[in-house]
């Protein structure tokens, strides 16, 4: 496995196929990364099987993970692939001089891998809201 920059051109169509919820094209931050398999072909890579996104605050040295998805087909290779795409964001962030990684997640499966990842739960009975506009 493989872990690219998203680009969105290159993969976007690829990750839609998984018939997961995506974000509307507008929606998705400008730093992601991309899990690729590199034993099947994909546009000169391999085919994608997990993905994030990060937001990067403009004032207070925190990045937000979103979006972190994989590919329902990929089987065993799922949770290699994510820990693979957080750890990349991690360090591409880490790089660019953020210094805190925040993210979200509402099933236990995820909070407890987020966990195993090194992140801490700073709250409680938190629903996260998004509008629009």
């Amino acid at each position: 496995m493989k872990i690219e920059l998203y680009e969105h051109d290159k993969h976007y169509e690829a990750i839609k196929a998984w018939k997961i919820e995506m974000p509307p094209v507008q929606a998705l931050p400008a730093v992601g990364a991309v899990c690729v398999h590199a034993k099947q072909t994909y546009q000169g890579g391999g085919t994608p099987i997990a993905c994030v996104w990060a937001v990067l605050s403009n004032s207070n040295g925190a990045a937000y993970l979103e979006h972190l998805s994989t590919d329902p087909d990929a089987g065993k290779l799922r949770i290699r692939a994510a820990q693979l795409v957080v750890d990349f964001v991690e360090m591409h962030v880490k790089e660019l001089g953020y210094t805190y990684l925040c993210m979200s997640a509402r099933h236990p499966a995820i909070v407890k891998r987020a966990e195993a990842m090194g992140f801490s739960i700073v709250g409680e009975n938190v629903t996260n809201l998004a509008k629009i506009i």
